[in-house]
């Protein structure tokens, strides 16, 4: 799992300097990438060429994500996108902090790539599905 520049900044800073930590939305925005998005969240499906796909929020919440331990934690929520009308693999989700542009946070690959195509019933990642790594 890969944490962005601009997260890793903010948590040094703030650790190290007593920077406040950036201030985050009530929700938090997982995105679909085809390979992997790395420290800046490239490789986001296109809306221009996927006009289904859109982020899917996930409130900041203890019902929506399991608690960290051993720095770990995971969705405690299904994430559902809309059905597909094009085709796509998408390989890798990513966090971000708003559900259009934004700052990416992090990111990692899907247990198993999902294979999106047009005239299938909307993906969903399952409860617990979505799993978040600190270190």
């Amino acid at each position: 799992m890969s944490k962005s520049d601009y997260w890793e900044s903010a948590i040094l800073n703030h650790e190290l300097r007593g920077v406040a930590l950036p201030t985050l939305p009530a929700s938090v925005y997982v995105s679909l990438h085809t390979a992997d998005p790395g420290e800046t969240g490239a490789n986001e499906l296109v809306i221009a060429t996927h006009a289904w796909y859109g982020r899917v929020g996930v409130t900041r919440a203890t019902g929506s994500w399991t608690a960290a331990t051993t720095g770990v934690a995971s969705s405690a929520v299904a994430v559902t996108y809309a059905a597909p009308t094009t085709t796509v693999a998408a390989t890798h989700f990513g966090i971000w902090d708003a559900v259009t542009a934004g700052n990416y946070l992090r990111g990692g690959a899907l247990g198993a790539t999902a294979n999106l195509a047009s005239g299938q019933t909307a993906p969903s990642f399952a409860s617990g599905a979505i799993t978040v790594t600190e270190g």
